[in-house]
């Protein structure tokens, strides 16, 4: 019997929400893990679904802040979040989803002390779960680990990685590849503007060439830390 996962997106656009879990899909695939995707951000969401329903939330990446109370469909996702993680479904968070992971388990969000772009080292305390090496990174907010929580990974910003029970919070991006980083790029155009992460201005094209670069040793990364989440963590 296959098992269901949640992914929620955070992008208006039908057209760009398959490809935003990037290297996920496959990985699921190979599990028998069937997909569902679902996005708050939309002026008129459908109802969301019934988190019960699923074995496994996956809450992706954002252009917003986790910890912005102008964003505003911020507040419902986080009570979903958090209903999630009381009923002990696995989650994994990435990015903005592992920030407001923290938050719904009673983290904070705060400024990163180094903002990252593109792939950066991490150390890792469980190269099982989390291979150590090299991960694509594009934060400017980082969060701090919740009480109770364990730190499983870091580097010079700050805590990449934690998990809480059988909730996984990560600051890295393990689901890019080439073209779900061009949904990200097409949904700043569209939105009118790149992200702000770090002093000077970014350069998606540069970027691009270092995802390509990257893509096949961190789509094997992303399938190992699948892989290792679900066999510890899923029922």
């Amino acid at each position: 019997m296959s098992s269901r996962a949640l992914v929620l997106v955070h992008d208006p656009a039908k057209s760009r929400r398959d490809r935003i879990p990037g290297a996920l899909i496959p990985a699921f695939a190979r599990r028998d893990i069937d997909h569902h995707i679902f996005s708050f951000v939309c002026a008129r969401p459908a109802p969301a679904p019934d988190i019960s329903a699923y074995d496994l939330l996956v809450v992706m990446g954002s252009h917003e802040s986790a910890d912005d109370p102008r964003v505003p469909w911020l507040a419902h996702e986080l009570a979903f979040v958090t209903k999630a993680v009381e009923r002990g479904i696995p989650t994994i968070g990435i990015c903005f989803g592992g920030q407001l992971l923290a938050r719904a388990l009673h983290g904070e969000v705060t400024r990163a002390d180094f903002p990252e772009r593109g792939f950066t080292v991490v150390k890792s305390d469980d190269p099982d779960l989390i291979p150590q090496g090299f991960w694509m990174q594009l934060h400017a907010d980082s969060f701090i680990v919740p009480p109770g929580a364990t730190e499983l990974a870091r580097n010079a910003s700050g805590s990449q990685a934690f998990v809480a029970a059988n909730a996984l919070g990560l600051q890295f991006h393990p689901e890019i590849t080439v073209d779900s980083f061009d949904s990200w790029v097409e949904r700043w155009v569209e939105s009118g503007g790149l992200p702000e992460v770090g002093d000077s201005g970014l350069d998606p094209d540069a970027l691009r060439r270092e995802i390509a670069q990257h893509e096949q040793d961190s789509v094997r990364a992303c399938d190992q830390l699948v892989d290792t989440f679900c066999t510890r963590y899923m029922r």
